[in-house]
């Protein structure tokens, strides 16, 4: 495995409600950065600001669980590609 495999990482957002109107049943996220997460979220629907995440360490492995979702760092694993 090589180094930018070993770092690979994926950040888990998972709601406890619906964050988008138009798909009620989605409450599962992927993201690639904490920052990434606001883009795509307001701070009143995560429940707390980026700097707060930082704070808590989230992307040190420390799990954030809040009043509307919990956000935690998951390792990404993928397959070595072939080098000729």
């Amino acid at each position: 495995m090589d180094k930018a495999m070993a770092n690979a990482q994926v950040y888990v957002v998972q709601f406890f409600g619906a964050p988008l109107p138009d798909e009620p049943r989605r409450r599962f996220f992927l993201f690639s950065s904490l920052a990434a997460i606001y883009d795509k979220f307001s701070a009143a629907q995560v429940g707390c600001s980026l700097g707060n995440l930082y704070n808590l360490r989230v992307s040190d492995g420390m799990p954030y669980c809040g009043r509307l979702c919990m956000v935690w760092r998951e390792p990404l694993y993928s397959k070595r590609r072939k080098t000729d």
